[in-house]
Formats: structure tokens, C-alpha cells, sequence
């Protein structure tokens, strides 16, 4: 008689082993939140788009402005304090918007500050940095030891566009009742904002 394999005996089931995930699960559970999270960073990177969009497309052309009131606004200067543009009402105002990546605004701010040390008291300057911070614009005084400038912050251009600008340097010349009156696109050399203090004295 011969012997007889046994049968084998199956494993018996634990309660952790029925209550226990299968990873295909978890996977198709995941995916569709993925999905969702994904989704809601589309729209809101969208959102965002489309409000920097906005803000350029309704930008004025700068040349637009001459002969008009200079838009008001209030910035912070590299203290933290408020400066406000009517703050400079009665004088000759140059406006300009610079970056510290703009080679022509690094250029043309050694005649500003000799320009401004020449002018008699009628004329005074604002620098408007956009798009940057503080420490970039503290640093990039710094290193090229640029003392005395006027500058307010916009970090997030909104008034950079409040006036049209896209590119820099951008200058406007503000006469001393709040009106622009020349506008300059690119680098200004001493010569030229001495001819501009002196076409808005003559009221050209």
C-alpha cells in the first residue's frame, strides 16, 4: 500500500490580513486628489496670469500722459516710509523708473546726482524701482556707492503700469503744479535734464 501525499492545509486568515490595503487601491484612491490639487493650482496660476495680463493690457501709453495730471500714489522709500508723489507739488519734478539689472539706468545715475547738485531748489528727483526688493536695491547702492538717491519702492509695478512703463529707464518731467510735461524713454545725459529743467521754467 502505498503512502499518500496529504493534502496541504491553507493558511488561515487573520483578521489584520482581511482588513489590510492592497496598494492598487491606495493608488486609484490618490490619483483622482492628485488630480483635484493639480487642477486648483492651474486655476489659481491662471487667475494670476490673467490678472498681471489685465494690469499691462489697461497700462496707458506713457507719451498719453503729457499735458495731464501726474497719477497720485503713495510708496514706501527704503526706510519703510511713505512717500507721496503730491509730496513734491510746487517743484520740478524727474520721475524715473529703474531697475538694478538696467545697464542705462546705472549709467545715466552719475548725471542725475551731479544734475540734482547743480539745480537750484525748483527741481528735485524721485527713482521708482519695480519689480525688486529692498535688499536688491540696498545692495546695488552699495556696490556702486551711489549716495543720496531718492527711491521708493513698487515691487509689485503697480505703478510702474499706473504710468505705462514697461522697459527702463523711463523718466517723466513733472512741472511744479503736478502736470507731466516731457516724457523720455532710455537713458538722459546731464545735457538733457538741464534743457528739460529749463523748458518747463519757460513753460515750453
Amino acid at each position: 500500500m502505498t503512502d499518500m501525499n496529504p493534502l496541504p492545509v491553507p493558511e488561515e486568515k487573520t483578521i489584520d490580513d482581511d482588513k489590510s490595503i492592497h496598494p492598487v487601491l491606495v493608488i486609484f484612491l490618490l490619483l483622482p486628489l492628485l488630480g483635484i490639487i493639480a487642477a486648483l493650482l492651474m486655476i489659481i496660476n491662471d487667475m494670476q496670469r490673467q490678472d498681471t495680463t489685465r494690469t499691462a493690457d489697461t497700462a496707458p501709453n506713457p507719451s498719453q500722459l503729457i499735458s495731464f495730471a501726474a497719477p497720485e500714489f503713495t510708496l514706501n522709500d527704503l526706510n519703510g516710509n511713505p512717500v507721496a508723489l503730491s509730496d513734491y507739488r510746487g517743484k520740478i519734478l524727474f520721475l524715473n523708473f529703474w531697475q538694478t539689472t538696467c545697464p542705462p539706468c546705472i549709467e545715466e545715475m552719475p548725471d542725475f546726482i551731479a544734475f540734482m547738485e547743480d539745480q537750484p531748489d525748483d527741481v528735485t528727483w524721485l527713482t521708482v524701482n519695480f519689480g525688486e526688493n529692498e535688499t536688491m536695491v540696498r545692495e546695488f547702492f552699495a556696490a556702486y556707492d551711489f549716495i543720496g538717491i531718492p527711491t521708493v519702492l513698487d515691487p509689485n509695478s503697480n505703478v510702474r503700469f499706473q504710468y505705462g512703463v514697461f522697459g527702463a529707464p523711463v523718466t517723466f518731467v513733472i512741472n511744479p503744479d503736478g502736470v507731466i510735461q516731457y516724457m523720455n524713454i532710455g537713458q538722459l545725459s546731464y545735457d538733457d535734464m538741464v534743457t528739460l529743467a529749463d523748458a518747463v521754467r519757460d513753460g515750453a
